[in-house]
């Protein structure tokens, strides 16, 4: 990609420092914090609303708002309590209780401090998991207000793969300020509002709010995710389409621009590939907005061993292709580049007039 290639703006670099950074749900001032620096590295301004999600800007010239939206948590550890070499906690997210047990995890306590231990024992109490961790040795800073996260090793990228603990969501929000950096870079034009939320596994929290105070609306609204692989949406042959999710279908129009877009990059650019699919494994954020009645649609990544479970039900490292993630950001810069008359079926509805009109003398009048 042109104008941001091994400088502060380049992808991989940006995935990189993102993906090294331990979040879980409401413990996201980490990646909140990266999020900024690399923002400002790039020239672009960013607030927090009043809920805590960051909301980045870049305005040139007039045409259609965007809003590109990742969430900025992964299943993790919020640690209540520590007695002796024992800690107890909840687990927040989806990942299975049975797939707990044994897993090698990594505390993080408010002043900086670190404890490994391991996942003893997991126990269901008003469908929250409740779970017991052996540390490996005292741990003094470490107590309530402390969160974990599965302890896998730092985040490795090369022309190939993507792999980290957390790749969901904040290989999302990594493709966002790429996007902006792009923009900024070479001096786009595009109104986008990068927006990165809190609290997404336990239920949208941040997503919602954001939502009910209207933030978003009029915008053109995509969800950026990584997803589970599902057949027809396979790591290495390009970001997905996604027309919809486990819950819902989302915006035609808009996805019908993005598709138009896609299909057009698959034949001018070597090496650019696309796929399109429901991806049903999950719900996204997109089915928040659809609901509250905005106009959104999602691109996801195909994602390998989905918030950290593998095929065997163990515990893994998440994986989606590099190609994948560089093709999304091509995509997305299109996409807002070309803009579009709106977001209907501009070009498909001409395409059926012209049919209707060599056609109609057919049919009665």
């Amino acid at each position: 990609m042109s104008g941001v290639a091994n400088g502060p703006g380049d992808p991989v670099r940006i995935a990189r420092r993102l993906l090294a950074v331990p979040t879980a749900p409401f413990h996201e001032d980490g990646v909140m914090a990266s999020l900024r620096a690399l923002l400002a590295e790039n020239g672009v301004p960013c607030r927090a609303d009043r809920h805590g999600n960051l909301i980045a800007r870049h305005r040139r010239g007039n045409g259609p708002r965007w809003a590109l939206v990742a969430h900025t948590d992964h299943p993790g550890i919020d640690v209540t309590g520590v007695r002796g070499g024992e800690a107890h906690a909840t687990f927040l997210g989806g990942v299975l209780p049975d797939a707990l047990p044994g897993s090698r995890v990594r505390l993080h306590g408010a002043d900086g401090s670190q404890a490994p231990g391991v996942i003893r024992s997991v126990r269901m109490v008003r469908k929250e998991k409740r779970i017991t961790i052996d540390l490996d040795a005292p741990a003094p800073g470490i107590g309530p207000g402390a969160f974990g996260v599965f302890d896998l090793g730092g985040p490795r990228a090369d022309r190939r793969r993507i792999s980290a603990v957390a790749v969901d969501d904040l290989i999302g929000c990594a493709t966002i300020v790429a996007v902006l950096a792009r923009f900024r870079a070479e001096g786009l034009p595009g109104r986008i509002d990068g927006v990165f939320t809190r609290a997404e596994e336990v239920g949208f929290i941040g997503t919602q709010l954001l939502a009910e105070d209207g933030a978003l609306a009029g915008a053109r609204v995509v969800s950026l995710e990584a997803s589970r692989e599902l057949p027809g949406a396979w790591p290495g042959r390009g970001p997905v389409l996604r027309v919809g999710d486990r819950a819902t279908v989302f915006h035609g129009g808009l996805e019908h621009h993005l598709h138009a877009v896609a299909k057009d990059l698959e034949t001018r650019v070597p090496g650019f590939h696309f796929q399109r699919q429901l991806m049903s494994g999950g719900t996204c954020e997109a089915t928040v907005f659809i609901a509250h009645g905005l106009m959104a649609t999602g691109l996801a990544y195909p994602l390998v061993n989905y918030h950290n479970v593998t095929p065997e039900d163990g515990i893994g490292r998440e994986e989606v292709a590099t190609p994948d993630y560089l093709n999304g950001v091509r995509l997305l810069v299109e996409a807002i580049r070309r803009r579009g008359p709106d977001a209907t079926f501009p070009k498909y509805l001409k395409d059926l007039k012209k049919s209707t009109a060599r056609y109609r003398r057919r049919l009665p009048a």
